[in-house]
C-alpha cells in the first residue's frame, strides 16, 4: 500500500520508471531512498496521463530515470519532458545488481529511481521531435529503401549469371540504367512457367521493384536537403558537409543539443573517444565500441 507525504512533510522525491511494450512501470522514492509506491500503466494516452498524475501526487520528481528512452520510453519521455520534468536516461541494471535485488518491473522501476536519486544516472536523454524526427524518420525509410535496391540489383545479376544463354548473353556487360531499361520494358509472362519465360518474368519483377526504391531513394533525398536546409543551413555552408553528413550530425545531436556540453561528450556519444586499453608495460587506447547512432 503506498502512502502519499502530507505538503508538510514534502520534500524532495525521484522517480523511475521501467518500460515495456504494452504498460511501464512506475516508482518513486524519497531523498533518504524510502520506497514511497510504484503502479503499473498502459502505454496509452489515458495511461501517460495518469502516471505523470501518480508522479506528481508525490511532489513534482527532482528527477526521473526511465530505461529506453529512444524505445518503448520515447513517449512518455517526451511527455514528462513537456511538463517541465527533468527526464535521466537509466541504463538496465547489470547482471549482478539483478542477482542481488531479483529481476521484477516494481525492483527495475525503483532501481532506476535510485539511479537517479544517487546521481548514478546523469545523462540527459536525446529526445527528437519536430523536423529533427522527421528527419530521422526519413533517413531510416531511406537507409532501408537503399538496403533493399542493393538486394534487388543482387538477385537480377544472381539470375542473370544462371539464365539461359542466349538470355544472359544478350544482358551480359549492359552498363545499370540500361540493363533496368531493358528488363522493365519486357512483358510479365506468369502464364508460361518454362525456364526462359519464368527467367524473363523474374527480371522484368526486380527490375520495376528496382525503379520504385530508386524513385523512393529521390524522394527521400529531396526532403533530407530540404529539412537540412531549414534546420542548419550554416552546416550544409561547411566544406564536404553535405545533406546526409549534415542530417546524420543533426539526428545524433537530437532535439536537445544543449545536453552535449562540450566535444568530447559528443566525441563519447559518436563512439569515437579514447578508452584506456592499457596493460603491463604497454600504453595505448582504443575507440569506443559503444556508436550510439548508426552511421552505416
Amino acid at each position: 500500500m503506498t502512502h502519499h507525504l502530507s505538503s508538510a512533510t514534502a520534500a524532495a522525491v525521484f522517480a523511475g520508471i521501467d518500460t515495456h511494450a504494452d504498460f511501464h512501470h512506475v516508482a518513486v522514492v524519497d531523498a533518504d531512498g524510502h520506497k514511497l509506491g510504484d503502479q503499473a500503466f498502459p502505454t496509452t494516452v489515458d495511461g501517460y496521463a495518469q502516471a505523470a498524475a501518480f508522479l506528481t501526487s508525490w511532489g513534482h520528481p527532482a528527477r526521473t530515470g526511465i530505461e529506453g528512452t529512444a524505445s518503448y520510453g520515447a513517449a512518455i519521455s517526451h511527455l514528462l519532458a513537456a511538463a517541465d520534468h527533468t527526464v535521466i536516461e537509466v541504463n538496465r541494471p547489470d547482471r549482478r545488481a539483478r542477482r542481488a535485488a531479483g529481476k521484477s518491473d516494481p525492483a527495475d522501476a525503483y532501481a532506476a529511481a535510485d539511479a537517479v536519486r544517487t546521481s548514478r544516472a546523469s545523462t540527459l536523454p536525446k529526445l527528437s521531435s519536430g523536423t529533427i524526427e522527421a528527419l530521422r524518420l526519413t533517413t531510416i525509410t531511406r537507409r532501408s529503401a537503399v538496403k533493399a535496391r542493393t538486394q534487388t540489383i543482387n538477385q537480377i545479376r544472381s539470375i542473370i549469371r544462371s539464365a539461359p544463354a542466349a538470355l544472359a548473353d544478350s544482358l551480359r556487360g549492359l552498363p545499370l540504367t540500361e540493363l533496368i531499361t531493358r528488363l522493365t520494358r519486357w512483358r510479365a509472362d506468369t502464364t508460361n512457367h518454362a525456364t526462359l519465360p519464368a527467367t524473363k518474368t523474374a527480371l522484368t519483377r526486380l527490375a520495376r521493384r528496382w525503379t520504385y526504391l530508386t524513385e523512393e531513394i529521390s524522394a527521400a533525398d529531396h526532403t533530407i536537403t530540404e529539412l537540412t536546409s531549414q534546420i542548419a543551413p550554416e552546416l550544409l555552408a561547411i566544406d564536404y558537409v553535405g545533406p546526409h553528413t549534415a542530417a546524420q550530425l543533426l539526428i545524433t545531436a537530437g532535439s536537445n543539443p544543449d545536453r552535449l556540453h562540450h566535444e568530447a561528450s559528443f566525441a563519447r556519444l559518436t563512439g569515437v573517444a579514447p578508452i584506456p586499453a592499457s596493460s603491463g608495460r604497454t600504453r595505448r587506447h582504443w575507440a569506443s565500441p559503444q556508436i550510439v547512432e548508426d552511421f552505416s
